[in-house]
C-alpha cells in the first residue's frame, strides 16, 4: 500500500533529472568546446579529456548521462516497467557473466570472420545485429534452463 511515498520519489527524480539534464548539458558544451581545441601533447587537456586514462570532463560527461537516465528512467518507471526493452535488460543482467562472456567470444569470432572474407561497410553491421541476437537468445535459453 503506498501512502504518496512512491508519487513523492516520482516528482523528486523528474526534478533531480532536471537539474541533471542541465548539468549534463554544460558539461558536454564544456567537453565539446575543450574537444575543439584539443592538443594531444598539452598535459592538462590531456588529463581533462584523454580516454586512457580516463580524463575528469570526460568521466563527468559520462557520468552525468548514466545520472539523466537513471533519474528519467526513476521517474518513468510506471511507464517503461512492462515493456520489452526493460524485460530483455533486465533478462541480460541476470545472466551478466554468461552473457559478457558469450558477447566477448562472438566479438573475438566475428572480428576475425570481417577480415577473413574482408567484409566492408555497411555489410559488417550485420555481425553486431548477429551478435545482439545470440547474445540475447542465449540469455534466454539459460534463464529457460534455470527455471525448469
Amino acid at each position: 500500500m503506498c501512502v504518496g511515498g512512491e508519487a513523492v520519489g516520482v516528482r523528486t527524480a523528474g526534478k533531480g533529472a532536471l537539474w541533471a539534464a542541465l548539468a549534463w548539458l554544460l558539461v558536454a558544451g564544456l567537453y565539446l568546446g575543450l574537444k575543439l581545441r584539443f592538443d594531444p601533447e598539452h598535459p592538462v587537456q590531456k588529463l581533462l579529456l584523454d580516454r586512457h586514462p580516463l580524463g575528469l570532463v570526460r568521466l563527468g560527461y559520462v557520468g552525468l548521462q548514466l545520472v539523466v537516465l537513471g533519474l528519467a528512467s526513476l521517474g518513468w518507471w510506471d511507464v517503461l516497467a512492462g515493456r520489452w526493452p526493460v524485460r530483455m535488460l533486465a533478462l541480460l543482467g541476470q545472466h551478466s557473466l554468461s552473457v559478457f562472456i558469450c558477447s566477448i567470444f562472438l566479438d573475438y569470432l566475428f572480428k576475425q570472420a570481417i577480415q577473413t572474407w574482408q567484409v566492408g561497410f555497411p555489410q559488417n553491421l550485420f555481425f553486431p545485429a548477429v551478435e545482439v541476437l545470440l547474445v540475447y537468445l542465449s540469455a534466454r535459453a539459460l534463464n529457460r534452463c534455470r527455471s525448469a
